[in-house]
């Protein structure tokens, strides 16, 4: 079977007349490189303006209950609202990316005019595509490592809750795990929508519509156990069907944060904002080359204890503001610098809403 081989720039000599060479009979442009769509960076996506750079969110709480008459009041006795509490998200983050297309040497290399413009088509879309890898990284690293304050950020899966699982065939217990994940998202659907301070940071009484959640599925479980069992626990057409559907992420995502800064192994240590390093990128959730330096809060080891992360609709707005493409003629050289510039808020959640995290903690 013969390997890919890469064109060196030389012709093959004809067979018949030695003085002659086979000329090139085609060329083509990959343009099918970067197909992404429906990504969490997309639902979670809220849109800014050129004027002005913060959203305000006020979070309030319930107020106190008294028995009627109540002799200690008056009318002119004052009752205010609880204290409110009050989030900002700014759009704070600009990024640019450019490319430089030569107008006149660069055609050389081309057989005709429709491919030269293929190549250029496809070199300057990477202006968008790259934006685009960003954007999603970004949110999905993000979500994959967010632990909230909440009392009940985390839920603990124990899967020998109801007994030891050793000795089970592997269908058996990939059925299993199933059902015991399937009790827990349950349990915490209707807790949700009971009247409860356990799931939000600031500890108010809060009531959610089940609805409004998202089960965002880390891959290693969500392929070992939906296909299996899932469906014959809850339908698809009803609402908690509908929720464990969900979305379906890499399981690179899924981690625990470094808190202290540190120098990667290569091995296992992923990068949570974008970098360059000896002029290659990396984006969210890639790998950090072996003795990279990294800051605090920067970087992430994957955790396959993580089952997946029970998202409410807006508990991660995710501001964008302009995305703008220009591009630069230079005479002299006769070439153009295109631009895109675009700029966002960086990710955080909102404290009024729920984020949880389902965790494997079997021993």
């Amino acid at each position: 079977m013969a390997k890919p081989m890469n064109f060196t720039g030389s012709l093959t000599q004809n067979t018949v007349l030695a003085t002659l060479y086979n000329m090139i009979i085609g060329q083509e442009v990959f343009s099918d490189n970067i197909s992404i769509k429906g990504t969490l960076a997309e639902e979670f996506r809220v849109d800014g303006t050129l004027y002005g750079d913060t959203k305000i969110y006020t979070a309030t709480d319930v107020g106190t209950i008294y028995d009627f008459p109540d002799t200690t009041k008056t009318l002119l006795s004052k009752t205010q609202p609880a204290e409110p509490k009050v989030q900002a998200v700014k759009i704070d983050t600009f990024k640019q990316t450019a490319i430089t297309v030569d107008g006149v040497k660069l055609k050389q290399a081309f057989m005709s005019a429709d491919i030269y413009g293929a190549f250029v088509g496809v070199i300057v879309n990477w202006l968008r595509d790259s934006m685009r890898v960003l954007n999603m990284t970004l949110i999905n690293s993000f979500i994959g490592t967010l632990i909230t304050a909440a009392e009940n950020a985390e839920i603990d899966v124990d899967f020998t809750k109801y007994g030891a699982t050793t000795g089970i065939n592997v269908r058996d217990l990939r059925s299993y795990e199933a059902e015991i994940i399937g009790e827990e998202i349950a349990n915490v659907m209707v807790d949700l929508e009971d009247a409860t301070r356990d799931y939000n940071d600031y500890g108010f009484l809060r009531s959610y519509d089940v609805s409004d959640f998202r089960v965002i599925w880390n891959k290693a479980w969500a392929n070992r156990i939906k296909h299996i069992s899932l469906p014959k626990i809850f339908h698809k057409e009803d609402v908690m069907g509908k929720a464990l559907e969900g979305k379906t992420i890499n399981s690179r995502y899924f981690g625990d944060i470094l808190t202290t800064a540190g120098t990667a192994d290569g091995l296992t240590v992923r990068t949570l904002v974008d970098k360059v390093i000896a002029g290659k990128q990396y984006f969210p959730g890639d790998l950090l080359p072996a003795d990279t330096a990294y800051a605090k809060d920067t970087a992430y080891k994957t955790n396959d204890k993580l089952i997946c992360k029970i998202v409410h609709k807006r508990s991660i707005p995710f501001m964008s503001a302009i995305v703008v493409q220009t591009e630069f003629f230079n005479p002299k050289d006769l070439d153009r610098n295109n631009y895109l510039t675009w700029g966002y808020s960086e990710p955080t959640y909102l404290a009024n809403y729920p984020v949880i995290t389902l965790k494997d903690v079997t021993v």
